[in-house]
Parts: structure tokens; C-alpha cells; sequence
């Protein structure tokens, strides 16, 4: 189940064993990343499927999506896991990018602040389920919609207040004859 990305090989090792019947069934366990052998980051909690020999043994908690960006030609791959160390706990998302050259960064980030960067989001898209998240773009929704349905109204009171009182002055002005 290696990862193999510009020269360098990614594996995910758990805890439990392997089980010759093909099964979607989940049991608690431990998993730990390694980049060319040397290990990445600590073991976190995790669900094996013991019944399987692929990246779906991790399913909700690792996932690794490769992105070419247009703009610069370069290939990142972003391998992330769901950290979370007990079935109740809050949940953090470990996102470590690999870039072309060999450069490793790491983020833990909350579920809310995964709609900052489309590849964010999009690599921790089959980690997130029942966790509160923003989409791209939707934090600004969060915010700009409650002020518009404040302004809004206030302001649309405030114009109508404002042409009242415009109006009662030009029906008080002299005429000139």
C-alpha cells in the first residue's frame, strides 16, 4: 500500500492485523505515517478495516490526493488524517503537503477552517463526515449575509425617513413669483 510521489514513498501502518475475508468492518486502532521510513508526525487513533489491503483500510481517516497546479506546473501531494483521540473528543484534520522538491509541511487545522484553500478542503473531503465544516467561499457567507439582513432594512428605514422629511421641506418653501 506504499505511496510513491517525486521519489519518495509514503506508507500508513497500523496496529492490526489483516484478515484473509474481505470486510467493511471497523475496529479501533492505531496509525502512523512514514516518509522514506522515518515516521511522520505521532500514531493517532484510527478505525481499520482489517478486511482490507488497500487505502480504503483507513476510510475516514487517511486520505492522499495528488494536485497539479495550472499556474506553476507543480505536482503537491496532500496526505491527511483525521486526529481525533477518543470517540466524543473534538476533531483536528493533519494535513501534510509533499511538494515536487522533497518539502514536507504539516497544518492541524479545525473543521471550520478547512474552507480557506480548495486543496485543503478537497483532500480532507472524505475525512469530514458529521463534522462541521465551511465550504469555499461559505465562511463569507457567514459573515455578509447577517450584516446585509441588518443594513438592509436599517438602511432602507433610514432612506425612507430621510425622503419624509426632504418632502416636508419642499412643500414649506416660498414660491418665487
Amino acid at each position: 500500500m506504499p505511496i510513491r510521489f517525486a521519489g519518495h514513498r509514503i506508507d500508513v501502518v497500523d496496529d492490526q492485523p489483516t484478515d484473509s475475508i474481505s470486510s467493511e468492518h471497523a475496529v479501533e486502532g492505531r496509525i502512523q505515517l512514514y516518509l522514506d521510513g522515518h515516521p511522520l508526525g505521532r500514531p493517532s487513533r484510527a478505525l481499520v478495516r482489517p478486511g482490507r489491503r488497500d487505502l480504503g483500510r483507513y476510510h475516514m481517516w487517511f486520505q492522499a490526493t495528488r494536485f497539479h497546479y495550472i499556474e506553476s506546473g507543480k505536482d503537491v501531494l496532500y496526505f491527511a488524517r483525521r486526529m481525533q483521540a477518543t470517540p466524543g473528543s473534538s476533531v483536528r484534520f493533519e494535513v501534510n503537503t509533499l511538494d515536487e522538491n522533497g518539502v514536507v509541511t504539516r497544518d492541524v487545522l479545525h473543521p471550520w477552517s478547512l474552507g480557506g484553500r480548495y486543496a485543503v478542503w478537497r483532500a480532507t473531503q472524505f475525512l469530514r463526515a458529521h463534522e462541521w465544516e465551511a465550504f469555499p467561499l461559505s465562511m463569507l457567507e457567514g459573515v455578509m449575509v447577517p450584516i446585509i439582513l441588518l443594513i438592509f432594512p436599517i438602511g432602507t428605514l433610514i432612506l425612507g425617513i430621510a425622503l419624509v422629511l426632504l418632502g416636508r421641506r419642499r412643500d414649506h418653501e416660498p414660491v418665487l413669483a
